[in-house]
């Protein structure tokens, strides 16, 4: 055991089965593509040297589980079955030092440029402008049950490839957040309106994972709040938070979004609170009974530590 630092480097359990080192957690991020091909190579060290730190859980930066949900002509997709190779040399990267690998997987939505479009369209849960201009047609119920499928059956590629866990990116503006937000979600069917509709698509993803990979821990990473007016908020974060709690193993919590120019929270600068987001992590831990991540300015391990202890419940970033 740690002398200064006895919970935050102890040992958690996630989900009854996934024992992880230290309550130490490493968000994933992504890096730049250098050249064609380049981007392989410096994952992979990248990768091997957040594990070669000591954290417990790595995750790998956001692969779109379509080629139309990812950032065009830079993104990383799950329909390139050349990614599986690099997918199953990070995961070892990250065991050889004692590590617990996860991906995390998702989809832009309208967040996106038209390199990712189908046909000329951009698609989205409602239809809008998104920051690059361009218009968004209304996703389908059928094209819904598509990407639903498509998380699916990347989560079963990511256990495959040996990750131990797979992260569904639902923050910072993307799909999930699009579907969320009554700010971008104007639908009137069963997927828009109330908070049990907004939240349809995320419990349908939730379901559709757990029942093709039954055994694979799952982390649902959230923004606590857009940080925009007529958006998603802590209130409405804390209810998500309650429904989906039994579906989850992990709830990771950030906040802000891709919208706001300011991305504030995402990015926190010089000038932020330290700690910025454990103010809702605070709110939400005390609404389920799963553990909670929080990243966000933890600048100090005796933060972390702190933070780290109500009876050793919670990971932390």
């Amino acid at each position: 055991m740690h002398k200064q630092y006895p919970h935050l480097f102890s040992a958690i359990t996630i989900g009854g089965r996934l024992v992880l080192k230290n309550r130490i957690e490493l968000a994933p991020t992504a890096l730049p593509n250098p050249s064609p091909g380049g981007k392989s190579m410096q994952n992979l060290i990248s990768y091997e040297g957040k594990a070669s730190s000591g954290a417990a859980l790595i995750v790998h930066e956001g692969i779109s589980v379509k080629k139309e949900g990812s950032t065009g002509s830079e993104g990383t997709d799950f329909d390139d079955s050349e990614n599986l190779l690099d997918m199953v040399k990070e995961a070892e990267a990250v065991h050889r030092y004692g590590g617990v690998s996860s991906i995390s997987i998702c989809h832009f939505g309208a967040w996106n440029t038209k390199e990712a479009a189908i046909d000329g369209k951009m698609y989205a849960p409602s239809e809008l402008i998104n920051p690059y201009g361009l218009k968004t047609t209304e996703m389908s119920e059928e094209m819904i049950e598509d990407i639903v499928e498509a998380f699916a059956c990347a989560a079963e590629e990511a256990q495959y490839a040996g990750h131990d866990m797979v992260q569904i990116h639902g923050a910072h503006g993307w799909l999930f957040s699009q579907f969320l937000s009554p700010l971008f979600n104007h639908r009137t069917d069963k997927f828009g309106g109330s908070l049990e509709n907004r939240a349809r698509f995320s419990v349908m993803v939730l379901d559709a994972i757990r029942a093709r990979c039954p055994k694979l821990p799952i982390e649902y990473r959230l923004s606590a709040d857009d940080h925009m007016e007529g958006s998603w908020c802590i209130d409405e974060a804390v209810e998500f938070c309650k429904m989906i709690q039994d579906k989850v193993d992990l709830i990771h919590v950030s906040s802000s979004s891709f919208w706001d120019p300011t991305c504030g929270n995402m990015f926190p600068s010089a000038f932020a609170s330290s700690g910025c987001n454990l103010e809702y992590a605070a709110r939400i831990k005390q609404a389920v009974h799963i553990p909670v991540a929080v990243v966000g300015k933890l600048d100090s391990l005796d933060m972390m530590e702190e933070t780290s202890l109500d009876n050793g419940k919670h990971t932390i970033e």
